[in-house]
C-alpha cells in the first residue's frame, strides 16, 4: 500500500512538473504581431508576411485539419519541347491539410484512392487507419495568435514541387537540385486573394550539364532558372459542386477510387469525370453566361 501511495505521488509530481513545462513553453511562444513587425502583412486566404531583410516568407495558418488545395506549375519554363519543361506545365494538383503535432505542423496530403462513402464514423475511420497519408513537409511552430500558428515556408517554396530534376534525370540532361543560393521570390506575382493565396518563385537549378538540349536553350548550363509557381485554394462549400458519375460514352475523363464501403454485390471502383467548376447564371435559358464556383 505504501508502495503504491509513493508510485502516485511521484507519478503526480511528474505530471505537475510536465504541465509546467509546457505552460512555461506556451507563455514564451510570442504573438504572430510580435514576431512579424516590421514585415510586410498580405492578408487574404492564408495571411502571409514578407521579411524583405532576409528574404523569408511565413504564413499563419489554422492547423485544425481542414483541407484545402495545393497546385503548382511552371511559371517560366526551359524552352525545350524535347525535355517537356514547358512554361505552364502542372506539376501537383493535390488535396492537403495543415495538422498540428506538438510543436510543429504538417502538411498532409490524405489518401483519397481508397475511402468509405459511409455515414459510419467507425467504417471511415477503419479506411483512414488502414492506408498511408504523405507528410509533404513539417515545420516548427514560431509563434501564435489564438487558433493560428505562424510557419517559416521559405525551404518549402524553394523546393521541386514540378519534378524538374527528376525530369533533366530521366531525359538525359544532367544530374540537378535546387539552388536556394540562387531562388528568390518572384514578388511582382506573389499575391494574396480571399479563396486563393498565391506565390512565385525564381528557382535555380544546378548540376552537370550532360545533353544538347540543356546546352541549346539555357546561357550557362550549369545553372538553370525557372519559374516555379505555388498556390493554396480554397475548397467549395458543400453543395457548391455536384459530381458526376463517369460513363464511357461520355467523352470526359474521370478520377477515380476505390470505395471499401460499397454494398456487397456492387463494383468498389467509383468514377466520376473531371470537370469544370461551372453553372450558367441563367438556369432557365439556353445559352447563357457562366459562374465559376
Amino acid at each position: 500500500m505504501k508502495r503504491l501511495t509513493a508510485l502516485i505521488i511521484i507519478a503526480g509530481l511528474s505530471s505537475g512538473i510536465l504541465l509546467m513545462g509546457q505552460k512555461k513553453g506556451a507563455e514564451e511562444l510570442k504573438s504572430i504581431d510580435e514576431y512579424t513587425q516590421g514585415f510586410k502583412s498580405h492578408k487574404g486566404f492564408l495571411d502571409y508576411y514578407w521579411d524583405g531583410s532576409n528574404g523569408k516568407v511565413y504564413l499563419a495558418v489554422d492547423p485544425s485539419d481542414v483541407e484545402f488545395l495545393m497546385a503548382s506549375y511552371l511559371s517560366g519554363g526551359m524552352g525545350s519541347n524535347d525535355v517537356g519543361l514547358d512554361r505552364g506545365k502542372i506539376g501537383t494538383s493535390i488535396v492537403v491539410k495543415f495538422h498540428r503535432a506538438g510543436n510543429k505542423v504538417l502538411l498532409v496530403e490524405p489518401n483519397y484512392a481508397f475511402r468509405a462513402d459511409t455515414e459510419d464514423p467507425n467504417e471511415r475511420r477503419a479506411v483512414e487507419e488502414s492506408f498511408a497519408v504523405s507528410v509533404i513537409w513539417g515545420f516548427e511552430i514560431l509563434a501564435g495568435s489564438n487558433s493560428k500558428v505562424l510557419l517559416d515556408i521559405t525551404d518549402f517554396l524553394f523546393s521541386d514541387h514540378n519534378h524538374v530534376s527528376s525530369t533533366l534525370k530521366t531525359s538525359g540532361q544532367g544530374q540537378y537540385q535546387t539552388d536556394p543560393s540562387r531562388s528568390a521570390m518572384n514578388l511582382e506575382r506573389t499575391r494574396n486573394f480571399p479563396d486563393n493565396t498565391e506565390f512565385d518563385i525564381i528557382l535555380t537549378f544546378s548540376g552537370e550539364p550532360r545533353g544538347r538540349y540543356i546546352y541549346q536553350t539555357v546561357p550557362m548550363a550549369a545553372y538553370m532558372t525557372v519559374g516555379q509557381h505555388i498556390s493554396f485554394i480554397r475548397l467549395p462549400e458543400p453543395g457548391e459542386y455536384q459530381p458526376r458519375t463517369f460513363h464511357p460514352e461520355s467523352g470526359y475523363g474521370y478520377i477515380r477510387y476505390i470505395d471499401l464501403a460499397s454494398p456487397l454485390g456492387e463494383p468498389l471502383e467509383k468514377r466520376y469525370i473531371a470537370r469544370h467548376r461551372l453553372e450558367k447564371k441563367d438556369p432557365a435559358a439556353r445559352v447563357s453566361g457562366v459562374n465559376l464556383l
